[in-house]
Formats: structure tokens, C-alpha cells, sequence
């Protein structure tokens, strides 16, 4: 029967793996939002300026 919870070394790296993997798909999401606020703003403005020449 194989031990279900590794020496805590090996469960420290998982974690940190872990951790680093949960940082990374935020930071992913962080520069989507913000690129995708960016272009919601530039329409904006875009629309504005639009409307300003009618």
C-alpha cells in the first residue's frame, strides 16, 4: 500500500507548483481584462469623437 501523503518536501513543491500555476492563469486574466478594457475605452472614444462630428 503505497503512503497516500508524500514527505513534505515533495508536497511543498506541489503546492508551490500549484501556487505558481493559480499565478500565472491570474495574471493571464489580469491582462485580458485589461486589454479588453482598453478597447471598450478606445470605442468609446471613438464613438464620442464620432458623435462630436455630427
Amino acid at each position: 500500500m503505497t503512503n497516500k501523503f508524500p514527505c513534505p518536501s515533495q508536497q511543498n513543491e506541489v503546492s508551490q507548483a500549484k501556487k505558481l500555476r493559480l499565478l500565472a492563469i491570474g495574471f493571464k486574466r489580469l491582462i485580458t481584462h485589461l486589454l479588453l478594457l482598453e478597447v471598450s475605452v478606445s470605442n468609446f472614444a471613438k464613438s464620442i469623437k464620432f458623435y462630436q462630428k455630427e
